[in-house]
C-alpha cells in the first residue's frame, strides 16, 4: 500500500507539500555493509519531510542511494 494511500485512508491526512535535502555523503561501515560497498563509497542522503495544508509535519523519511539509482538535475531560468 502506497504511504500517501495510508495517510489518506488511516490518518486522515494528506500531504500538500514536501521539504527535501540532499546531500551527498560517504558511506560510513554500517551504510557500506547495507549496500555492499567500500566505506567511504559516495552515497546521496535524502531527507524528507511532509506537510498537511495546515503545514503540519505528517510523514518524514530518510533515504539512502548509491550511484546511478537517481539522477539530478538542476534547471534555472533568468528572469
Amino acid at each position: 500500500m502506497p504511504i500517501f494511500y495510508f495517510l489518506a485512508r488511516y490518518c486522515d491526512s494528506e500531504p500538500v507539500m514536501d521539504v527535501t535535502e540532499l546531500r551527498p555523503i560517504a558511506a560510513d561501515q554500517r551504510l557500506a555493509e547495507i549496500f555492499s560497498v567500500v566505506p567511504g563509497t559516495p552515497l546521496l542522503f535524502m531527507d524528507e519531510v511532509d506537510y498537511d495544508i495546515e503545514g503540519r509535519p505528517v510523514f518524514c523519511s530518510a533515504e539512502y542511494y548509491i550511484d546511478g539509482i537517481i539522477k539530478h538535475m538542476v534547471m534555472r531560468k533568468k528572469l
